[in-house]
């Protein structure tokens, strides 16, 4: 007797946390991580600066309550504590983007501190847009009449926090702002949260 078994397979948890932070502290922290790229990044690139010390390192009285605020984050939409974490800041100069790329850790998350880029996909805009791609499906938003869309688009908003694994490529469309987008990028390893296997 014929048994058909249906799965849906590969699934990628990715959460999208807004107003972690208010605007003027925001603000305030954008300038501080601009001039620590100003220092430490002599290259107009929106890459990673070459210096790979974590910003709670360099300024721990500043930075180190950010770490927090996303370890709690990961605890609560992940069930995991970060083992391991280095954020750093990228700073997206008007015409920038970032090519597609994965990370070697277990996690990403990027914190947006100053974003005046104003997409508007529906017109086909995607300025600033940073798009998750589906690790299951080929390249670029094609689906099946039963899939959701395997490339996801998350607009880039002041004080919001995106979190999702590092296996998943990722990219930024260009940026066109009126100020450089300053963003901190972190990479997490993780563990198992305590009292699980």
């Amino acid at each position: 007797m014929a048994r058909d078994r249906v799965m849906e397979l590969f699934p990628v948890r990715a959460m999208v946390c807004e107003d972690v932070l208010p605007v003027a502290e925001c603000q305030r922290l954008a300038q501080v991580a601009l001039a620590v790229h100003h220092r430490l990044h002599p290259y107009r690139l929106p890459y990673r600066r070459p210096d790979p010390v974590s910003l709670d390192e360099l300024m721990p009285e500043t930075f180190a309550p950010l770490f927090d605020l996303v370890r709690d984050k990961v605890r609560v939409g992940f069930g995991c504590e970060v083992a391991h974490m280095v954020g750093r800041e990228l700073v997206l100069w008007n015409g920038t983007h970032m090519p597609p790329h994965v990370e070697h850790n277990d996690l990403s998350a990027i914190l947006w501190l100053d974003y005046t880029a104003e997409p508007d996909p529906e017109h086909w805009d995607y300025n600033g847009l940073v798009t998750l791609v589906n690790p299951s499906g080929p390249w670029g938003f094609k689906d099946l009449p039963w899939e959701p869309p395997r490339s996801q688009m998350i607009e880039p908003r002041v004080g919001a926090l995106a979190l999702f694994p590092s296996y998943v490529t990722h990219y930024i469309h260009p940026y066109r702002g009126s100020r450089p987008g300053v963003e901190i990028h972190f990479e997490m390893d993780l563990r198992p949260a305590h009292g699980r296997g």
